[in-house]
């Protein structure tokens, strides 16, 4: 299990620096087993921060309600009903912020 990102970008009025804006919507840039994705920032349950979920194999996990998602998909997996995660491939650059984020 990894941390997305450090605890105090959730309570900073700093923007995250892997945060890109994609058609309008908000996405974190990370790198997950070697694949650049862009997730979206904020979960579709009750919009806590993705920044600060934590990665468990193919899965990201939500801090605030543990909302859990297939992060090859972004199809909802387990805890409290809700919209797909948006996620999107992207150009291998833009990841490189996140970094491997997966505990090999």
């Amino acid at each position: 299990m990894s941390r997305v990102g450090d605890s105090a970008a959730a309570f900073s009025t700093q923007r995250d620096p892997r945060e890109r804006v994609v058609d309008g919507r908000r996405y974190l840039a990370i790198e997950h087993r070697g694949r650049p994705l862009l997730v979206a920032a904020v979960c579709p349950h009750k919009g806590a921060p993705m920044s600060e979920s934590t990665i468990e194999g193919d899965y990201i996990v939500c801090s605030r309600h543990c909302a859990t998602f297939d992060l090859r998909t972004g199809a909802w997996v387990r805890g409290p009903k809700c919209a797909d995660l948006a996620i999107r491939a992207a150009e291998p650059n833009t990841a490189a912020a996140g970094r491997e984020l997966e505990n090999q």
